[in-house]
């Protein structure tokens, strides 16, 4: 119940995830939430999902993956690099 709260709070951008929240996401496959999250976080959530959609190997993160590529946060279009070889994929 906290856990359904607190993301309906970061939905309304009162609060960003916590690294911990993430890695929940991670562990309870909520893979559509860690996408949330890096489409709409500030730059150090938005590294933290593309790590974390690496993490969970799904290959329907490939196109918000791609899109973070084009971060204006280094950082972040690096973590989405990663995140996409890890997870195998192809740019062919």
């Amino acid at each position: 119940m906290l856990q359904e709260i607190k993301y309906i709070l970061i939905k309304l951008k009162l609060i960003q995830p916590s690294e911990r929240d993430i890695q929940t996401w991670i562990s309870t496959k909520k893979v559509k939430r860690i996408e949330y999250v890096l489409e709409h976080g500030n730059y150090k959530t938005r590294k933290l999902a593309a790590e974390a959609l690496g993490e969970t190997g799904y290959t329907s993160s490939v196109p918000i993956l791609f899109r973070a590529i084009n971060d204006n946060v280094h950082n972040v279009s690096i973590a989405a690099l990663n995140a996409l070889e890890i997870i195998g994929c192809d740019d062919d």
